[in-house]
């Protein structure tokens, strides 16, 4: 899918009006291989706005576990937006842009996610980016989530990894 597609102009269209509370919690990296995609499903179906985290760089960072809210975190992520429509999600990867300098990808794995499928983080876009607008599509956006994981990332299935969630509130259509 193109990176200029439609759904990064549907993600703009309306504005947010507030967010809801956030929902964190550690998790190993083979329960979010056994649930992601179940995850993105049925958050998609509500049609609204929500946004899906996955963070692995805390203990790298120096951290225990989960953040909480108002700590940066400058480690390697992958967030999923679902929007709407009850179809669509978008999937990004941080980028080295803004990655601390402990967790850049080398220029081998920025390769790595290329080949996975990852549209390369071009401006417009600042992070690695895919779409997915049909159910193929969210089950090709899984793989790739669980691919990046793995093989990317490096991590083993046992390993710990921060997962979270949060609803977008959206403004109101105008009349």
């Amino acid at each position: 899918m193109p990176v200029t597609g439609s759904l990064y102009e549907k993600l703009a269209q309306r504005r947010g009006a507030g967010d809801g509370p956030e929902h964190e919690r550690s998790a190993t990296v083979l329960e979010v291989l056994q649930g992601h995609e179940a995850v993105l499903t049925k958050l998609r179906l509500t049609r609204e706005r929500w946004i899906v985290w996955v963070e692995v760089d805390h203990l790298r960072l120096g951290g225990a576990g989960v953040v909480g809210r108002g700590v940066e975190y400058h480690g390697r992520q992958m967030q999923f937006v679902t929007l709407e429509d009850g179809i669509s999600v978008i999937g990004e990867c941080r980028s080295n842009r803004f990655l601390d300098e402990r967790c850049r990808f080398s220029p081998a794995q920025e390769d790595e996610l290329r080949a996975l499928g990852w549209n390369s983080p071009e401006p417009p876009r600042t992070n690695w980016n895919y779409e997915a607008s049909s159910d193929e599509g969210l089950h090709t956006l899984n793989l790739l989530a669980q691919r990046t994981l793995l093989e990317t990332f490096g991590l083993r299935e046992s390993d710990l990894v921060v997962v979270g969630m949060q609803r977008r509130f959206l403004e109101p259509e105008a009349p």
